[in-house]
């Protein structure tokens, strides 16, 4: 009797402790040995952000911020576009391009604005100017550098462009002369010799963006919030000339575009 009543009592203990489980204590879901995480929360787990876009307000603006960053140097490819040009898009289609920035500036008669090396064929000369005081260059050895002189060994792609934006991790102060709010794109190398492509532009209006004079400091506030470690970045062509493609955001152009950086 005493055997049949225990039976009784672990019965109804144990059907009362199922019944609080199912409704009262909630489902949960183990994984090993790990901490059992509420079912709730699982479902409700939003997926991961978009790692290479960023908005940020600056002067009371707002800005949309995309970029990519190329592990592998030895990718990189500069385009010239001035002899057959063709579209951002064609040019990704054709040269397979996994990202794609638009490169320097030109002149009206279609000539590269100071020294243009392309797979080590010099396309154009270097030039003196004020504004266009910087070079991006790649040598042999895939490293890729930004420098107010020209690098003296030899160089696989070379890119004179301006102003310089970020010197040793240093912003600097930049005076502009009938300076106007554009799409701005951006060429950077972190302290860890790699390069990376920067597109900053006003979501409702993507062809504006903004002042040349607040460009490095807001590429220094990019590069702080991202952790990119950016140590030099130069300007490069923008506005309605501009392009950039980095798997997620699409740029494209109104004005032919003078040449691409192309990483496969």
């Amino acid at each position: 009797m005493h055997n049949k009543l225990s039976k009784i009592v672990y019965s109804f203990f144990t059907l009362a402790f199922l019944v609080a489980i199912i409704s009262g204590v909630g489902w949960y879901k183990f994984v090993g040995n790990a901490e059992p995480t509420p079912f709730s929360k699982v479902l409700s787990a939003s997926p991961e952000p978009d790692q290479n876009t960023l908005e940020i307000s600056f002067n009371n603006k707002n800005f949309k911020v995309a970029w990519f960053l190329v592990e592998d140097s030895s990718k990189i490819k500069l385009i010239s576009n001035l002899t057959n040009p063709i579209s951002a898009k064609e040019a990704r289609e054709t040269l397979k391009c996994k990202f794609l920035a638009s490169a320097g500036f030109y002149t009206k008669d279609s000539n590269h604005l100071g020294i243009f090396i392309s797979e080590g064929e010099q396309i154009s000369p270097r030039v003196k100017s004020e504004l266009f005081d910087s070079f991006f260059t790649i040598n042999y050895f895939d490293t890729p550098r930004i420098s107010r002189a020209l690098p003296k060994d030899p160089l696989r792609v070379a890119l004179q462009s301006g102003p310089m934006l970020i010197e040793n991790t240093d912003r600097l102060s930049l005076s502009i002369k009938n300076d106007k709010p554009s799409r701005r794109i951006v060429a950077a190398v972190t302290g860890e010799n790699k390069a990376v492509f920067i597109a900053i532009y006003v979501k409702e209006s993507v062809f504006s963006g903004p002042m040349l004079a607040d460009l490095p400091r807001i590429v220094d506030l990019i590069s702080k919030d991202v952790n990119l470690g950016i140590a030099d970045a130069i300007n490069l062509d923008g506005g309605s000339a501009s392009a950039f493609f980095n798997g997620n955001t699409s740029l494209s152009e109104i004005s032919p575009v003078g040449g691409f950086f192309c990483s496969e």
